[in-house]
């Protein structure tokens, strides 16, 4: 869904993820806050989501967006649309027909990496003159110049010195000749992304349905990378006299996702097993001559580890379930009595559910491991709901004056509970599902986050001939986050 938005909307600032089951971040008009969240607020099909962004909806489901980023527009949803509204509304069924509908697609990535690294021999000049400028290498009172001595004497222990010694031929230094190591490939495979959607539509003036089952498959770009997640959407509408109307919406998700290797040592290079692979250092090597691995590539400075084994000895998957939706009803009293003309109650409520674990292990031999082998448990379920109740009023006035009235009164509760176990175990082999096997925990911590808000909302619209238009907002909330005062 963010990919489609791009370059649709000035101001609107959004960025991807390379890694499968991870979503991009969105920001409206720059970064809002030094510390906090300039994530906007998010509303699907009218309730405004409590448990962050539109991850689980399948963009095949998704029937428009609109973003909303102005004083005048944002002011309905009060303090909570600060950073801007992203609205979304998920596609319905419409009156006619039935129509089963099917669309499949299949995406091949690559990564292309822009960034200008050194080269073997840019970086042995480097360290050269950083050693030179240490009064580490060479005569510091006399010019600078490479030596063969002073090579061996810092690059020599290290199993890639034959990449450096080949250059020096008959005394004399060749940087052209200088050999190196091709880390960052061995991290980069090509992507394959494969989605297909199943949806089935249709209705009468009394009654529209819509439903759809999509399964999404993603291998990522980076080796350890892939992702898969199930969605059910699914709509009803129904107007059994002609001034009434109710119906419900929800959208299910299920993810999986091998989340790949993050490296917790800075020194290895952090983030992903990409990042780490392209910091190596271009003329060191992963294995010897004799095919033996090397674990500190540049002997010179032990604290650079290799990470290329990295993915035999870490697990890291995360399995994501959420359910959201909508249950509404309304009454159109124009319909019942003329007088009433334009006036219409609605009331909504908008349930919420995602239960989120993140399961790690680490094996003794790898480097987050460091001699032990170490497990991570850390699940936790949000649970939150909101209940408006609105009055809408609209009158059109000697055809020209055109006025607009509503007033919501809006209620939501949030739960949000937390667990983090982690420990030293006897195997990492049965990953998170044994923890108490060396009874040597490491973290043991639970958590529990509950807020509650109150709302309140009228705005009016005037326009004249569609040509001048004039609004006017006043909101008030009330927050269990802030002090009574």
């Amino acid at each position: 869904a963010f990919e489609g938005m791009q370059g649709k909307s000035a101001g609107v600032d959004i960025t991807n993820s390379q890694r499968p089951g991870t979503v991009g971040s969105i920001t409206i008009r720059g970064q809002r806050s030094i510390s906090a969240s300039s994530d906007p607020l998010y509303v699907v099909d009218g309730m405004i989501m409590q448990n962050n962004g539109i991850d689980g909806i399948n963009p095949q489901d998704i029937e428009s967006i609109e973003v909303l980023k102005d004083a005048s527009a944002t002011a309905i949803y009060g303090a909570r649309g600060a950073n801007g509204v992203v609205i979304v509304t998920t596609k319905k069924g419409k009156a006619g027909k039935v129509s089963i509908n099917y669309s499949g697609t299949v995406t091949i990535s690559s990564l292309h990496d822009v960034t200008k690294m050194m080269t073997a021999s840019q970086w042995i000049d480097y360290a050269r003159q950083a050693y030179y400028n240490a009064k580490n290498y060479g005569d510091t009172t006399q010019p600078f110049a490479a030596n063969y001595d002073l090579d061996k004497k810092f690059f020599g222990a290290s199993a890639g010195w034959y990449n450096i010694n080949q250059a020096w031929v008959d005394g004399v230094y060749h940087p052209e000749l200088v050999g190196s190591y091709d880390w960052a490939s061995k991290a980069k495979q090509t992507g394959i992304t494969t989605e297909n959607t199943l949806n089935v539509s249709g209705g009468t003036d009394k009654m529209k349905a819509y439903a759809s089952f999509g399964y999404l498959n993603q291998k990522g770009v980076e080796v350890g990378q892939s992702y898969s997640r199930f969605t059910f959407n699914t709509s009803v509408e129904v107007t059994p006299i002609k001034y009434f109307t109710m119906g419900m919406t929800m959208n299910a998700s299920y993810g999986d996702q091998n989340y790949g290797y993050s490296f917790t040592k800075s020194v290895t290079g952090a983030g992903s097993y990409y990042s780490a692979l392209r910091t190596m250092i271009p003329w060191t090597v992963p294995y010897d001559l004799n095919g033996n691995y090397v674990y500190t590539p540049f002997a010179y400075n032990a604290t650079l580890e290799n990470p290329l084994n990295e993915l035999q000895y870490t697990t890291n998957k995360r399995r994501d379930f959420r359910i959201n939706g909508s249950a509404y009803a309304q009454i159109d009293f124009g319909k019942i009595w003329d007088p009433l003309d334009g006036l219409s109650y609605r009331i909504q409520f908008g349930p919420e559910l995602q239960y989120f674990r993140l399961g790690v292990a680490y094996a003794a031999d790898g480097i987050n491991g460091s001699g032990n082998n170490v497990a991570q448990y850390n699940p936790y379920q949000h649970v939150a709901w909101t209940l408006d109740n609105l009055i809408y009023y609209n009158k059109t006035i000697a055809k020209d004056h055109h006025l607009g009235f509503t007033l919501l009164q809006s209620a939501s509760k949030s739960h949000y509970e937390m667990a983090n176990l982690k420990a030293n175990v006897a195997s990492s082999e049965e990953l998170w599902y044994n923890m108490h096997s060396l009874a040597d925990p490491l973290d043991y911590s639970t958590g529990l986050v509950e807020d509650q808000l109150a709302s309140y909302m009228i705005r009016g619209n005037y326009s004249y001939q569609d040509k001048y238009l004039a609004t006017a907002t006043l909101s008030i909330d009330g927050s269990s986050r802030v002090g009574k005062d």
